[in-house]
């Protein structure tokens, strides 16, 4: 069962960051509390929400373009794990949003590898309209990865 509601939002709204990185890290938080930790000003914060597999992929899109490497970073190593069951994924929007993300991850090279060549293991393939490729899996350094390429 949920945190309640309005417990949530007053820890989300608390003075100290340990308080709101602790319910970052929870499962069990409604998603839109969720979102407003996305924005916290602390940039661990912001990290615990992109690792947070509860995290709403709305909230997923904001953080891939945060100014902090290390939120991107650990939101690429979730998106990655994640990634494997997108063929699954019944709800379409998901998928979308998903790849989304990806594409931002892979554009601005967060984690990414130019091309397949660098990857051990691929979780995921997705081929867009236009044919272009994004990936998700295991870097050579055992570091999750993503990018972007074009089937040739």
């Amino acid at each position: 069962s949920m945190i309640e509601y309005k417990k949530a939002k007053a820890l989300a709204a608390d003075a100290d960051p340990e308080t709101r990185r602790r319910l970052a890290e929870r499962g069990d938080v409604q998603p839109e509390i969720l979102y407003f930790l996305a924005e916290d000003a602390e940039p661990e914060i912001r990290a615990t929400i992109a690792a947070n597999s509860a995290t709403p992929r709305q909230a997923d899109l904001v953080l891939a373009e945060d100014t902090d490497v290390g939120v991107r970073e650990r939101l690429a190593h979730k998106i990655g794990r994640l990634a494997p069951n997108l063929s699954h994924e019944e709800r379409a929007h998901i998928r979308e949003l998903t790849l989304e993300v990806i594409g931002i991850l892979a554009a601005d090279g967060t984690a990414a590898s130019p091309d397949l060549s660098g990857f051990k293991l691929v979780n995921a393939a997705l081929k867009t309209g236009d044919g272009t490729l994004y990936f998700a899996g295991t870097g050579p350094d055992d570091r999750p990865a993503i990018g972007r390429g074009v089937r040739r």
